[in-house]
C-alpha cells in the first residue's frame, strides 16, 4: 500500500457543457474572494442575479466547440498528466512510488475530497502541486487557501 501521494491540482471544469452544470461550477469559482476582489455583499447579489445566469449560458454555448469526447479538455489533459506521472514514478521508484491523483480547486474532485479518499487508502502524507504556469492569487493562492482550511481542521498535521 502506498503511504504517500502526489496531488496535481487544476482549476476544474463543469461536468457537461450545459447552462446548469456550468452555473454550478461558476458559483464557487466567482464566489472565491481570490478570484473576484469586490465587496462581498454587493458581489453576492450581482453574482446571483446577473453574473451566473448570463455567464453560464454564454460559457455553455461556447464549450461544445472545445469539448472532447472524453469530457472537458482541462479535465482530460489533467488526467493524462496524472497517468503519465504515475507511470514515470512507478518506473523510477517501483513499489515505493507515491500514488498520483488529480484534484480540482472548483470541481467535483475537490482537494478536500481527494485527501479524504487518500486517507481511506492509508496515505499519510501528500505533496500538492498546482498545475499553473506561475503564481496568481486566483489560482495558486486559492489552492493554498483550501489547503490551509484542511490543515486547520485536522488534529494531526
Amino acid at each position: 500500500m502506498k503511504k504517500s501521494a502526489v496531488i496535481l491540482v487544476n482549476v476544474g471544469a463543469p461536468d457537461v457543457p450545459a447552462a446548469k452544470p456550468v452555473g454550478r461550477f461558476l458559483k464557487p469559482f466567482f464566489s472565491d474572494c481570490r478570484v473576484v476582489e469586490a465587496p462581498r455583499l454587493l458581489w453576492w447579489f450581482l453574482l446571483r442575479l446577473f453574473v451566473i445566469p448570463l455567464r453560464a449560458k454564454k460559457v455553455a454555448d461556447a464549450h461544445p466547440e472545445i469539448w472532447l469526447d472524453e469530457g472537458s479538455p482541462l479535465r482530460v489533459i489533467s488526467q493524462r498528466q496524472v497517468f503519465v506521472l504515475q507511470n514515470m514514478l512507478d518506473v523510477e521508484c517501483g513499489s515505493e512510488a507515491p500514488l498520483v491523483v488529480g484534484a480540482e480547486t472548483y470541481g467535483e474532485a475537490s482537494i478536500a475530497s481527494r485527501i479524504v479518499e487518500l486517507k481511506t487508502k492509508g496515505v499519510d502524507r501528500y505533496i500538492v502541486i498546482p498545475l499553473y504556469t506561475q503564481y496568481s492569487g486566483s489560482t495558486t493562492g486559492a489552492v493554498y487557501d483550501q489547503l490551509a482550511d484542511i490543515v486547520r481542521s485536522e488534529r494531526n498535521v
